[in-house]
């Protein structure tokens, strides 16, 4: 599977990035506080000055990285030139989709996915690096799905803020979870093309 990254500062360039699986606890703590220091420096505000607080602000992928079992859990990376662009994390236990109208069937659930903050305009603005990172993960965690006989469907809880992002890749909003308090999104299956 090839993935691919769109330089923000010249969407003519397209860049070829690793996702891997392989990632050292090592690097998630890295990772943490880089994005963290990032995070912290450029908060951003509004128009009337007011913070802006993404719902992923203050996650912690090291404390992630720690506390699920990779035996349950799938992590991916997507880096470019030896620095990490973003994050998912993926359940590999079997979960049930909540579309309505369909034969029970299992679905990949994406627990968290997060793009680096140098790449999100809320925190770089005009100066954010890289697109398709949340895209290219996404594609990742359905290829994870269909190897786990769940034929490329996936859900996840959304934040407010991701709505839209979610439903440009064809996710389909299925409920309002009252637990999560969060909307919840699944994305059906599909057959990858042949080449």
């Amino acid at each position: 599977m090839r993935f691919r990254l769109v330089s923000k500062s010249d969407p003519d360039t397209i860049l070829t990035p690793q996702v891997t699986s392989d990632i050292s606890r090592a690097e998630f703590v890295v990772t943490h506080a880089k994005w963290s220091a990032y995070k912290e420096v450029q908060r951003p505000r509004n128009q009337r000055n007011v913070e802006l607080l993404p719902g992923s602000r203050f996650w912690n992928w090291g404390n992630k990285a720690a506390n699920h079992d990779t035996r349950f859990f799938r992590f991916f990376a997507l880096k470019y030139a030896g620095e990490i662009e973003g994050l998912l994390l993926l359940s590999l236990i079997p979960y049930p989709s909540r579309k309505s109208g369909v034969q029970p069937q299992f679905i990949g659930y994406v627990e968290y996915v997060e793009s680096a903050p140098w790449n999100l305009s809320i925190y770089a603005g005009a100066n954010a690096r890289f697109g398709g990172v949340g895209e290219s993960l996404i594609a990742a965690a359905r290829q994870a799905s269909l190897e786990n006989g769940w034929e490329g469907r996936l859900g996840l809880h959304s934040l407010p803020e991701a709505r839209g992002f979610y439903e440009s890749l064809g996710f389909e909003k299925q409920c309002f979870d009252p637990v999560e308090k969060l909307d919840f999104y699944e994305l059906t299956g599909y057959k990858p093309s042949r080449q």
